[in-house]
Order: C-alpha cells, then structure tokens, then sequence
C-alpha cells in the first residue's frame, strides 16, 4: 500500500490515457469502460462513531470502583496486541479490542477460497521476530524474489526479467547504493543506534528527497507512490532515514501468506483463544487509563454496552499514538506533547473480487500519476506458487490508494460515498486491466482514517523521546512506536513490551528489512 504525488482529490477525474501493448502484458489500446454491474459489499477497516464521540469529549460516566484486578492490560487487539498475549502466556493479562474480529488492520475476507487482506498484504522479514512468530505459528509463507515487483511507466508495465537495461532498474541500482551503506552503518536497530549515531540523527533531519538530486523524474515519482504507500507521504515530506530504511524491501524478498497478514493474526487468535479465551474480550472501547504510582486503571465499554474499569500492574499500549494521548488521561505534559506532534495519513484499501484471472503483471504492481491509487497487489499470488489455485480460476486484486496528512482523505473516508469510491478505482484499474470489464463481481472497501504516521523530519527523534517517557506502569506497544507501521514493527513492538514486563530485555539485533504496511500491521 503506498503512495503518490501531491494532494489530490480522491474522487477527481483522470485523463484518458492511450495504451499500447507490450510483450507478455495485455493492455489497452482504447480507454476500457468500467463494468457498471458489480456487487458492492459493507464498509470494512474503521469505524469512525465512537473515536469521533472520544475525540469531542463527549465522555460517559466511569465506575468508580474496578470490578476485576489482573496483571497486565493490553490495549488493542491488532497484530502487536495480540502478539503481546502470546509473548504473555504465563501472565495474567486482559486484552481489550474495540471491534468484534481481532487483527486490526491485520483483517481480511475470502472469496471463493482466496483470502484477501484489508490492509497489510505481505512482510520482508527475514531472520526477526516477525520470522520466528510465523514459524511457532507452523505456518509457511512463499518468498518472492526478482520479478515481484513490476513497474507501470510510460504506459507499460516494466519488469527486470525483460527489461534490465530500463532506466528504472538503472536508477535502482543508485538507490541500492545508498541503501547498502545505510545497512554498514546500522549495527542494530534503528532505535537502538540512534542516540549515539550521528549519521542516523543527520539523515533524520534532510529529507529523502535530497538524495536523490539527478535522478529520472518519473522514477522518482513510482518512488513517491512506493513511500507514500507504508507512508502516506511522499520523497519530499519523509525523512532520509525513513526512505532509506523503507527502500531496503526493494531489495530483498518478500513474503506472503496466504490470504496475507490476515493469517498471522487469524493463528495467534486461534492458539489465544485456545488456551487464554476469558483474557481475550471484544466489541470493547477504552474511554481511559489513568495512571497511578504502581498501575493504572483502565475504564471501557464492554460489548454489552455497559461500562467497566480493570486494575492492573501494567498497561501495554498497542494503539496509535494520538489514540493513546486522547485515553490516557493524566499522562504528563511532556509525554502527552509528543504523543500529539504524530502526524497520520488515511487510507482506501479496494479488493475487486473477480470471477477469472486476468490480470498477471506481478505481484505486486507500482503506478504513479495521473492514477490515485500507488499498487495493486495480486492476492491469488501464494495459491498460485502453491498449485492450490481455485478450480474456477477466480482472482482478487487488491488496490491501495493511501492520501497524505491532512483533512482531505480522512473527509471523504468519513463521508463514506462507497457507490462513487468504488466507481473511482473500478474505472482507473480497467484502463490497465482491460478485461476487467465482465471478470469483476464484488468491490470490498476498506477504510482506514488515521492509518499510517508519516515519518516526516526527526520522527525517529520524537519515537526515541517516547522511549525514553515511558513509566514502570505502561508500554507503547503500537507498531507506530517502532520505525514504521508494519508486521514487523508491530511484533518488534510486542516483544520489547514482553521482555520489558518479564525482565528479559535483549540487546537489540540487527533486522535486515522492514515488510510493507499495511494499514497494519497493527497491519
């Protein structure tokens, strides 16, 4: 999910384009026309009601007293929340979720036996604690090498295997030079280095855009749509560090299981509710934790409607930081402040349930203007590596248009128009997959208003200071408190709370690569 130039309408109208064919790709040589018959689901991804009540202070009245007392409170049941409960197993803990299906952005569906991600498709990582999780789990993903990525410029989808000479792969393989240094100059991780790195303080504060002063500008907007999608900001508003540390994936492989993130947080549900289900509890919003000398007390809603307060020793915090300044209400100043100068993009995940395959570009396929949305992942992709393909051939692409920070896509996200959103990207796709028309049967929007923080300059400054306010009574655990929202950082998140809670903390390991967002990974 990913990104791309300036701000732009969602909704606006794109020139016609005239598109040529090219080897092993169909493609258009006349504008396609929508399908104007296709099942259009519910809206999936948030629900804006009761943060919008939280956010106006319009509060109802908490119990006084606790009605239970356990050890540790987990707050989000998203992909670190719910890899915190497994890092726990031997502690008394409470996990609270605000929806009725755990996974946070980590969430998905299935249609005609492919799952298909609201978020978070796939990860990179390939030795950290996201790999170790996976493999406890018992679950195999299918690695991605090469020709993963294909790029759509100047009106043809580019791929290395065909095209290695193409300036694209030339400006690459710059890039990777910049990114190859960055990884001899990380010794572990970027939070771990930063305070006595000088390097890494210095390309916090340029922004990524200044290293790449030369280079094509139309590759440097397919890098814009790549930032913008686990970013929501493009080459001119993030970080150098963010960049580079993003722009390692490129380079490695990737991984995907099937029906993408979705699967972790489905297995870590399943062993949780196995052997903890009285700790796990849904359909429950958190309306505040106030701190205290040696706990905090959290006060929510149940999914009964009725109003609840819970004592602990510790509270984890896996939500995003903005939520965690508005619950935590007599956090101090200081800490507060920084919770609050956390920027966040909003994001328009579209899965286009189709009844044949018709689209094969690759698996994960980057554009750039005049389309909104940044990618269209290929959700068929580990069925079809596997050779459990459905019989039927049908296939789900799925289509990430992230917006930058501000109002404008939160605006439209909140308006909830799905006739015209969804009109919007059936439209664009089929002037790149031009046998759409007649394949496409259902469109599933996902909305997710505040979903990625934006890495904009001296983030990893600000996510250190966090760090560094942090009480003996409560953990930031969200993925955001890591380097970036993704799988990885949400159970980088998760296991720094466990070994903090168990008085395990390790000397932090060098991850190679970081994994794509997700609107989740909380994912």
């Amino acid at each position: 999910m990913h990104k791309r130039s300036s701000r732009r309408e969602f909704l606006s109208r794109i020139s016609q384009l005239a598109l040529g064919v090219t080897a092993g790709y169909h493609l258009l040589t006349e504008p396609a026309r929508a399908r104007s018959r296709y099942k259009l689901a519910d809206w999936t991804g948030d629900d804006f009601k009761m943060g919008h009540r939280l956010r106006d202070l319009k509060l109802p009245k908490a119990p006084q007293f606790a009605d239970k007392t356990v050890d540790v409170v987990i707050l989000g049941g998203g992909l670190a929340g719910l890899s915190t409960a497994h890092f726990l197993k031997d502690r008394d803990f409470l996990l609270l979720e605000q929806y009725e299906e755990f996974g946070g952005q980590s969430r998905g569906g299935s249609f005609k036996g492919i799952g298909y991600s609201y978020g978070a498709a796939y990860y990179n990582d390939q030795e950290g604690n996201l790999a170790a999780l996976v493999s406890d789990l018992g679950l195999t993903p299918t690695r991605l090498d090469g020709d993963k990525n294909a790029w759509y410029y100047q009106e043809s989808f580019i791929k290395k295997s065909k095209n290695k000479d193409h300036i694209i792969f030339k400006e690459l393989s710059r890039l990777k030079e910049s990114v190859d240094k960055f990884n001899r100059d990380l010794k572990c991780t970027v939070l771990d280095s930063y305070k006595e790195s000088t390097e890494l303080q210095r390309l916090d504060s340029v922004k990524m855009k200044n290293l790449l002063t030369g280079y094509d500008p139309e590759f440097v907007g397919l890098l814009d749509s790549y930032m913008k999608s686990s970013f929501c900001g493009s080459t001119a508003q993030i970080s150098a560090l963010a960049g580079l540390y993003l722009a390692d994936d490129l380079f490695s492989p990737s991984y995907v299981l099937p029906g993408g993130n979705q699967a972790i947080t489905k297995a870590l549900t399943d062993k949780l509710e196995t052997r903890a289900q009285d700790s796990l509890s849904r359909g429950c919003f958190i309306w505040s934790v106030e701190l205290k000398e040696n706990g905090a007390s959290v006060v929510y809603q149940d999914s009964k409607r009725r109003m609840r307060r819970v004592d602990a020793n510790h509270v984890v915090v896996a939500l995003p930081h903005m939520i965690s300044a508005r619950v935590m209400s007599n956090l101090d100043d200081r800490t507060k402040s920084a919770l609050f100068r956390f920027r966040y993009g909003s994001y328009l995940v579209a899965n286009l349930l189709l009844n044949r395959r018709v689209f094969e570009a690759a698996y994960d396929s980057w554009f750039t203007q005049p389309f909104d949305f940044s990618d269209i992942t290929l959700a068929d992709t580990p069925y079809l590596r596997s050779g459990n393909s459905t019989k039927d051939g049908a296939s789900v692409l799925t289509v990430y248009q992230p917006y930058q920070p501000g109002s404008i896509g939160r605006t439209l996200l909140y308006k909830g128009d799905r006739k015209a959103m969804a009109k919007s990207v059936v439209e664009q796709v089929s002037k790149v997959v031009p046998d759409l028309d007649g394949a496409l049967e259902e469109v599933v929007l996902s909305r997710w208003g505040h979903a990625l923080p934006v890495p904009t300059l001296e983030f990893y400054k600000r996510l250190s200071l966090l760090r560094s306010l942090e009480g003996d009574n409560f953990t930031f655990a969200h993925s955001s408190s890591q380097c970036m929202s993704c799988a990885e950082a949400a159970v980088d998140a998760a296991t720094r709370a466990a070994e903090k809670l168990n008085g395990k903390r390790k000397e932090a390991k060098k991850i190679y690569s970081h994994g794509k967002y997700a609107p989740g990974s909380a994912l």
